[in-house]
């Protein structure tokens, strides 16, 4: 092992040890002059008292299991301390390559491009400690984590892969984007799995540009010429200040959206652009834990656009947009039908858009078309106030009997189970009367109570509803009214023995209770009712399988209510001397 350190500048010949090795000076440049190759790590620092460069003679070599190239000493340091890999540029041969200084590697005009040899068997870390970081070579390398106190931008025309500590910017925006190829963590399956923090403030001039950059700022731009996959490790922070009612700070043109008068109601001003450019597909299940007050997020995709889970975890509020895009589809009904009536459609909650209300609180867009990318739907924050009560009492006089906290929070849970929207100042919103109208929240319990059974966790009961209805239904052709009323006589039989069709039954049950609490409690109509629970519970308890989901909504399409809101199903026909 060697270490040498110089108070001034210092010029290094040739030296072969066979641990680590370091070298540094405290002020000056750090000039290499001969090939190193340690047997262990080799660390160079120029300018550890604050300023300095690493420079290199032509011709040599840097070889080592990982090598660490920093200049200067910042915060604080001088902004203009490099590390120069684009004149004199050794080769270097190693697993790990560290290059950390004080100033801007490159810019957009002329990016930072080092000329390394074997890139595609080398980790780069990328760390500027004053500035931003630019690149276009991000596709030649095994893959990249950087951090900056700027702008990370990472521009590639192959695959760019980023490793899994990923990218972060605590005073800039973060760009990758790939015109030829994928963007990707190695081992993750041709997702990128890797964290992503930026910061933008349009008004301020600071954060990457959108798509078609007139100069607009965003925090986090993730651009793929091939489909584009964002893991559960891949959680997105993009801080900032944002304000889409300063028209300077309208992103909808950098995006390619349309910003007719119809639309200019719905300014935005981007905090995250997610999208790929030519393949069809986009799919989401990476968590966003902080986005800026009103800033927008918009996830663009030539076809498809998928939610997972983790995604549906987010942190979003009343303010924010969450705008998906599929450029192929020119209507509404074009994105609900995908390619033919039992797919999922091609945009997330196109169906039914205001079931997002379950756990997205700010304005849904739903968008389509090439060239303009309109607006097809768009659902709007519900107001922070309950439905217009019946009947208003004296607000004293209802606190007092101490049953209001007990029923807002009744009512908040029903009002966010249906998708209406989290309401938190649900108890302000009348200052002087309250309603006692309790029905809202009885509805609300009785779904607190079938939620449990709908949800099916150890899935028995989805699994009888799988198996009956493969017996009872061999094809779709079999699917006729008169066979749907046979298979609810045969759910009724069978209600108690444990069998395949009671567990179905339990479940369908819930299933059409539910509906029939939305048609007589809440007032929505019996197609609304319907609609929503098919979104909210059917794709899981139907597994994709076609004949279950036409079943499971044949079947409630034919529920009636009787007088007392109970379910009805059509009686069947007489049995003729048949066996049922």
């Amino acid at each position: 092992n060697a270490s040498v350190t110089n108070d001034t500048a210092l010029q290094l010949a040739a030296s072969s040890v066979g641990g680590t090795l370091n070298v540094a000076t405290t002020t000056g440049d750090l000039q290499i002059n001969d090939s190193l190759s340690p047997g262990g790590a080799l660390t160079a620092h120029a300018g550890t008292g604050g300023t300095g460069n690493i420079l290199f003679a032509a011709g040599i070599t840097l070889d080592a299991p990982t090598i660490s190239l920093r200049a200067g000493d910042g915060p604080g340091g001088a902004s203009s301390s490099v590390v120069e890999l684009t004149n004199n540029t050794p080769t270097i041969v190693t697993d790990t390559l560290t290059v950390r200084q004080d100033g801007q590697m490159g810019n957009s005009g002329t990016p930072w491009n080092p000329d390394v040899i074997n890139n595609a068997d080398i980790d780069l870390v990328l760390l500027s400690d004053e500035s931003s970081i630019y690149t276009t070579a991000a596709d030649q390398w095994k893959s990249i984590t950087a951090t900056a106190n700027g702008n990370i931008e990472l521009l590639g025309s192959g695959n760019i892969n980023i490793a899994p500590a990923g990218l972060s910017s605590s005073a800039g925006g973060v760009k990758v984007v790939s015109t030829a190829g994928t963007i990707s963590t190695p081992g993750a399956g041709g997702a990128l799995d890797a964290p992503v923090t930026g910061y933008s403030n349009q008004s301020g001039d600071i954060g990457v540009g959108l798509p078609l950059d007139d100069g607009q700022k965003a925090a986090i731009v993730i651009s793929s010429s091939d489909e584009l996959t964002l893991g559960t490790n891949a959680t997105l922070s993009a801080d900032g200040v944002y304000d889409p009612t300063n028209p300077d700070n309208d992103d909808r043109d950098s995006v390619g959206f349309d910003s007719s008068d119809s639309d200019d109601d719905n300014s935005i001003d981007v905090a995250i652009y997610i999208g790929s450019t030519t393949a069809p597909k986009v799919e989401i299940n990476s968590a966003v834990t902080n986005i800026g007050s009103n800033g927008t997020m918009v996830i663009d995709a030539s076809d498809t656009i998928r939610f997972g889970d983790v995604f549906e975890t987010s942190v979003f509020n009343a303010t924010h947009y969450l705008e998906v895009v599929s450029r192929e589809s020119a209507t509404l009904q074009e994105v609900i039908n995908g390619d033919g009536d039992f797919t999922p459609p091609r945009l997330p909650y196109a169906r039914s858009p205001g079931s997002v209300r379950t756990w997205f609180d700010g304005t849904y867009v739903i968008r389509g078309g090439v060239t303009s990318a309109r607006i097809l739907a768009l659902t709007n924050p519900v107001p922070l106030v309950p439905p217009q009560p019946l009947a208003l009492k004296i607000r004293s006089k209802v606190e007092s009997r101490n049953i209001v906290e007990q029923d807002i929070d009744a009512l908040i849970q029903l009002l966010h189970e249906l998708g209406i929207g989290f309401q938190p100042y649900v108890s302000d919103a009348y200052s002087d009367l309250f309603s006692t109208d309790l029905r809202l929240y009885t509805a609300a319990e009785k779904l607190q109570n079938l939620i449990p059974i709908l949800d099916d966790a150890d899935g028995t009961m989805i699994a009888g509803l799988r198996e009956s209805v493969t017996k009872f239904f061999p094809a779709l052709d079999d699917l006729t009214d008169e066979q749907v009323t046979l298979f609810d006589r045969e759910l009724k039989n069978c209600k108690g023995d444990g069998s395949e069709y009671d567990l179905a039954g339990k479940y369908m049950s819930a299933l059409t209770e539910y509906v029939n609490i939305l048609c007589t409690e809440i007032g929505w109509s019996k197609e609304k009712s319907v609609e929503f629970v098919m979104d909210r519970y059917v794709p899981r308890s139907t597994e994709g399988d076609d004949i279950r989901i036409a079943v499971v909504q044949k079947y409630l399409q034919r529920s009636t209510l009787n007088p007392d809101g109970t379910a009805k199903i059509a009686t069947a026909p007489a049995n003729n001397g048949s066996v049922d």
